[in-house]
């Protein structure tokens, strides 16, 4: 098989613009032998990565199985290989499958718990790496795996389908992803593969999204009008999510034109509170991708070692959204260190989501990557609910900020912000970095999602990837902001007029200015 593989390589390597990701367990060889009867001998736009719940302890024979059903070429995936269109990987057993870069990414599992390989995990990567262009599909299975990955596809603006409960020989899984309430199609295997067809050759669907066609000015009517009654500047969030969020709302309401969405704004300025809503991401869990706490727990391991006796250890978590990042940080530095003095900033431009966060009250679902022994620990059980301890909720503290137009938190000690600067287009991204360089002490660390990286920065924030042991240390100069980058927040960006005000110094500029930063991917 890898022959094969290799020969089609050399054959034609052609990249898929579109990848569709299968989560099953339990009666998914049943499932998967009918999608993938479905599909036509040749599919030149897409690859599709299988996740299957495997045994470690028996070798599998699920890649002969399936290419008996399809002549699309099956093979098990492999580390750093390239995807192909035409081509269908099946993860091993025992293992996690991501994407990075249009590469596969194959690592041992974070734990010993939970169902192998991850749907969820994979589905997230899909999302973080192709975003519009990925589609995920959950056939039979027991279990909630994959309800996590498809709300991650949904809010990425991916297609997400889900095999009918009526037809899966375990409903668990795909009755725990409508549940989601963000699957889009249901229906049987067979009929799912045909519409994954379908909408992988239709050229419409192949298009990203758009920015809305609409007279001039009237976009940035509605983005300032948005910015007076929220205070959050959009005009550099990517315009594809934009798009498609706004259409959304539109459809909502029965709107086909811009204009007459606008008038209507205007009439019940109400609406702008939805469309906030439906701006703003929400895919979040305590320890989502578990591997990255791995790492951050050695990472800080090592560092709170070196800390002196009772020196506060100073965090923040921009986007927090309802507080699981936050709180997930709060309870892995007690896990390493217990008593060691902590102040966690968690912010958030969603004041509905840190009134939640300041609850500290969460469903079993969002539990899920929390290890039995540690949700007995922090958590207590409140009628269907989980609430966080009083001695972890103390250490956080919630509020309302925007990390572009607000002044950042500063002396910290660690910044962890992932999975929120994929949102932003390059412009807003060059501003971002700045600060959290001039935010954050020396040996500060940064920890970014698996799809982010600092890009241009690299001289200020030397990336570390964790596939070594060891951080990157660069001499850098602490990075002056200028004062106007925080000024008049109720205006949007584009708005504004073009000369800065002068930057003002450091007060005690260091000589040198030592920054890690942490670069987890989903393994």
């Amino acid at each position: 098989m890898k022959e094969d593989l290799e020969a089609r390589s050399e054959e034609k390597a052609q990249s898929p613009e579109w990848i569709i990701g299968i989560g099953a367990s339990a009666g998914g060889l049943e499932a998967l032998t009918e999608f993938l009867s479905a599909l036509p001998p040749r599919l030149d736009k897409a690859a599709f990565i299988v996740a299957q719940h495997l045994s470690p302890h028996y070798k599998s024979m699920l890649v002969q199985l399936l290419q008996r059903e399809t002549t699309l070429l099956v093979s098990e995936a492999r580390h750093q290989l390239p995807l192909m269109a035409n081509c269908i990987y099946v993860t091993p057993p025992d293992c996690e499958i991501s994407l990075q870069d249009g590469v596969i990414q194959i690592g041992r599992p974070s734990s010993a718990t939970g169902p192998k390989p991850s749907v969820n995990i994979l589905f997230t990567s899909l999302a973080q790496a192709f975003g519009l262009q990925s589609i995920g599909v959950v056939l039979s299975g027991t279990g909630s795996d994959g309800a996590v990955g498809i709300r991650a596809i949904h809010e990425a603006g991916g297609i997400t389908m889900a095999q009918d409960p009526v037809h899966a020989r375990y409903e668990g899984m795909p009755q725990s992803a409508r549940l989601t309430q963000v699957v889009q199609y249901t229906d049987t295997p067979a009929n799912l593969a045909k519409l994954v067809v379908q909408i992988v050759q239709d050229q419409n669907f192949t298009r990203p999204a758009e920015p809305i066609e609409s007279p001039p000015g009237a976009l940035l009517q509605l983005l300032g009008l948005l910015t007076q009654r929220k205070g959050t500047d959009f005009s550099n969030y990517k315009s594809a999510t934009f798009s498609r969020r706004l259409e959304k709302r539109m459809r909502a309401l029965g709107q086909a034109q811009l204009d007459d969405y606008l008038e209507w704004v205007r009439q019940n300025p109400e609406e702008l509170d939805a469309l906030f809503n439906t701006l703003l991401i929400g895919v979040t869990r305590f320890f989502r991708d578990p591997s990255a706490f791995e790492t951050l727990k050695k990472a800080l391991g090592e560092w709170l070692r070196q800390k002196k006796e009772n020196e506060c250890l100073r965090v923040w978590v921009p986007g927090c959204a309802t507080g699981e990042e936050a709180y997930s940080i709060a309870i892995l530095v007690n896990e390493i260190k217990p008593n060691q003095a902590l102040q966690i900033f968690a912010t958030d431009i969603d004041e509905a989501a840190i009134a939640k966060a300041r609850l500290g009250l969460y469903s079993a679902e969002a539990l899920e990557f929390v290890p039995p022994p540690m949700r007995e620990s922090y958590f207590l059980k409140k009628d269907e609910q989980w609430e966080i301890i009083k001695s972890i909720r103390a250490t956080v503290l919630f509020s309302k900020h925007d990390v572009i137009q607000n002044p950042p938190f500063l002396r910290l000690d660690l910044i962890s912000c992932r999975n929120l600067l994929i949102y932003f287009n390059s412009r807003l991204q060059q501003q971002v970095f700045p600060v959290f360089h001039y935010a954050l002490k020396s040996n500060g660390l940064l920890l970014l999602g698996g799809s982010e990286s600092v890009g241009t920065f690299s001289h200020l924030l030397p990336q570390w990837i964790n596939e070594t042991s060891s951080f990157v240390k660069k001499t850098a100069p602490r990075y002056t902001i200028p004062i106007f980058h925080f000024l008049n927040p109720s205006v949007p960006r584009a708005w504004r007029p073009k000369s800065p005000a002068p930057a003002i110094p450091c007060a005690k500029p260091s000589k040198k200015s030592f920054m890690k930063v942490l670069k987890t991917a989903t393994f």
